[in-house]
């Protein structure tokens, strides 16, 4: 048996299966038993409605005659095989007349005098039980005597059996009929929740390319297989990055660390002068800050993941606190050909946030167009707008850099991904605009990418105005 199949398991198959077959036997069961009770009560009706039938006859013709005559010979009753024996009564039940080896049976009182005209008698020698009927012989509207019709109260006979056949064939034939249906549909619904089973066994096995059906006919298992497909996608995307996680990272931890230890060891071993060891314990120094800086983002931006952003927000005036920020950062950056211009906003509201995050989200986005427009000709623009029947400010960064490519764009906010255009020749984690995006959400605003060609690339920074 299989390591993955549990002994105490059934298969989607035979567990609904043997369920519908159940319920159908019960159902079928009590489809029977109120048959068998109809076929009994419509072959009781009937024999009782043919017995009066008969017994009217022959009291209609006595009732003619007059007098007591000879009885006829029984009429004809439709059950032939049953043998009918008919009797004339005078009014108090005495038996005037009957039938040639009658049973002998006791007309008492109460047949006589009540008014319903089934019984069942007995026969005071064999103690068989007869069904038997009677009709009044009537004179002028009185009434002079009785005619009675006895037929033994036999079991199912094979007129009753034939139906009893019948019906057994059906119920058997209905039995077989809709356990193979259930079984059919059992079997196609089951089929492709067995294939999404087998296919989440190939991606724990770590194979993300599975081979699902498409465009079922079944509404809720083309959502799900369509939704399984996307999951398998997401996830080889996932660990795609994972991979490049683990080498970016890798890597970027490396250099530094690899850079430190270097210039010390030239240090320690005497092979630099004094001037130049002072050198290289600067620039071992400032390696170790970005090393600390990396880990610094690594930590943040975990906190970020699981929800857990330290935002305190106030109240600040937009146009200053945007036009700090870009002064702030001019002052950082070491490109004379790189142009920054603010256009600020026609009407000054307040906007509620944490400036500090604010200024991290900016820079974040700044640092961006920087590495994408080069060190030619760059040119930067902020530019502010306000609208009055909106809650939210809107800040505008546009740059003439070379864009993202079109296979990129989609995951520019995807935490640890980083474009072909940037993988070889710029430093990082990929974190930069996944934890600014992060903040504007914490904040309540929203960050968006919103077009990216050679030569324009547009971000979109919404910010919460105070109402």
């Amino acid at each position: 048996m299989s390591a993955n199949r549990s002994p105490h398991k059934q298969s989607l198959l035979k567990y609904w299966t043997t369920r519908y077959v159940a319920a159908i036997c019960i159902g079928l069961a009590v489809i029977t038993l109120f048959s068998v009770l109809w076929i009994r009560h419509s072959a009781y009706v009937q024999k009782v409605d043919n017995l009066q039938m008969a017994a009217g006859m022959i009291a209609q013709q006595l009732s003619e005659e007059g007098e007591v005559v000879p009885l006829p010979p029984p009429v004809n009753i439709p059950r032939p095989h049953l043998q009918h024996y008919v009797y004339e009564l005078d009014i108090d039940g005495n038996v005037l007349s009957s039938s040639t080896a009658s049973p002998n049976l006791i007309f008492d009182d109460e047949f006589i005098d009540t008014t319903e005209s089934v019984h069942i008698l007995e026969d005071a020698v064999t103690g068989e039980q007869y069904l038997t009927v009677k009709e009044p012989i009537t004179d002028e509207n009185t009434t002079t005597g009785w005619v009675a019709i006895s037929e033994l109260n036999k079991p199912p006979t094979i007129e009753d059996r034939h139906e009893y056949g019948l019906l057994a064939v059906m119920i058997v034939s209905l039995g077989f009929i809709g356990w193979g249906a259930m079984y059919l549909l059992t079997k196609k619904l089951s089929k492709p929740i067995v294939q999404v089973a087998d296919a989440a066994k190939h991606i724990q096995a770590g194979r993300y390319d599975v081979n699902l059906p498409s465009n079922l006919p079944q509404r809720e298992m083309n959502e799900l297989i369509q939704s399984f497909k996307k999951m398998a996608e997401r996830l080889d995307q996932l660990e795609s990055l994972r991979t490049q996680l683990l080498a970016g990272v890798t890597h970027e931890l490396k250099t530094p660390v690899t850079s430190i230890s270097g210039l010390l060891q030239a240090i320690q071993d005497g092979v630099v002068s004094e001037n130049e060891a002072a050198t290289f314990i600067r620039t071992a120094l400032g390696e170790s800050e970005r090393l600390k800086t990396m880990i610094s983002d690594l930590v943040e931006f975990n906190s970020f993941a699981v929800h857990d952003v330290p935002v305190k927000s106030r109240l600040f005036s937009l146009n200053d606190s945007i036009s700090t920020i870009v002064r702030r950062f001019n002052m950082t950056q070491t490109n004379p050909a790189l142009t920054i211009v603010l256009h600020q906003a026609e009407e000054d509201v307040l906007i509620e946030v944490d400036e500090i995050r604010l200024q991290q989200i900016l820079s974040n986005i700044l640092a961006n167009s920087i590495s994408a427009v080069g060190k030619e000709d760059g040119f930067i623009s902020l530019t502010v707008e306000t609208t009055a029947h909106s809650h939210f400010a809107y800040v505008y960064v546009e740059d003439n850099g070379e864009g993202i490519a079109v296979t990129d764009q989609p995951f520019v906010f995807e935490r640890f991904y980083r474009g072909e255009n940037k993988k070889y020749k710029e430093r990082g984690f990929g974190i930069g605009l996944p934890l600014s995006q992060v903040l504007a959400e914490a904040m309540g605003g929203q960050l968006t990418l919103v077009e990216s060609r050679p030569g324009k690339t547009v971000f979109l920074l919404k910010l919460v105005k105070k109402t």
